[in-house]
């Protein structure tokens, strides 16, 4: 039927979160690949067979941008040179895929870096979400700031954007709870919310720091050094 012809048609798109390129592969690293090659080589059987079609897309993200690897670019400059973290994520990004290999890892289909989508996609999506009142910016100085930047000409402020979980409750009613996977250590406030009265727009105009809160490249405020 056109139906099943038209189910037929669709394949699968496998995303997976690749490494943050700032050290050398560890043991987990090999463990977590050659984990998801087993199910990708099964996946890939099944479409050889006739089982699905077309062929699985099989894409990896490689985080190039971060603040692990601007600290160890520093690290390891020499006196008299500038740090270049780029340089140092491209030398140990090489590194991983050597390991895959060594592993027989197959590689993916494509690899998405994220100092290729900084501009046009990342930005505008932490813009979009700031806007939306789910998220806050802490200056270098540590002065608190607004969503909309109040207190500096044209919003603009230097510093790590934070998801606001407590927000994101509220506005759900705490029927959605944010981080649900995270760590008990980190998670114990996530289920915190409860409806006593609670008002989104009175907590987002107070802006309390959450140490469950998460920062643009994934960590908690409460493991901010």
């Amino acid at each position: 039927s056109s139906s099943s012809s038209s189910s037929s048609s669709k394949g699968m798109a496998w995303y997976v979160c690749g490494p943050t390129v700032y050290d050398s592969s560890h043991l987990g690293h090999a463990r977590t690949y050659v984990s998801l090659d087993i199910l990708r080589r099964v996946s890939l059987r099944l479409h050889r067979d006739g089982v699905s079609s077309p062929r699985p897309l099989y894409v990896m993200n490689i985080t190039d941008v971060d603040d692990k690897i601007i600290r160890r670019s520093m690290e390891i400059v020499s006196d008299g040179d500038e740090a270049d973290p780029i340089a140092l994520a491209r030398f140990y990004e090489r590194e991983f895929w050597q390991d895959l290999e060594c592993l027989h890892v197959l590689p993916p289909d494509v690899v998405c870096r994220v100092s290729e989508h900084v501009e046009e996609t990342i930005v505008p999506y932490i813009e979009k979400i700031m806007e939306g009142g789910m998220a806050y910016i802490i200056p270098e100085n540590e002065m608190r700031q607004s969503p909309s930047g109040d207190g500096n000409e044209g919003g603009n402020v230097e510093g790590s954007v934070y998801f606001d979980v407590r927000a994101f409750e509220c506005i759900t009613e705490g029927k959605t709870r944010y981080g649900k996977l995270a760590p008990d250590v980190v998670a114990s406030d996530f289920f915190s919310w409860t409806d006593n009265g609670a008002n989104v727009n009175n907590h987002i105009d107070g802006l309390d720091e959450n140490q469950s809160d998460i920062t643009n490249d994934g960590e908690n405020l409460g493991e901010r050094d």
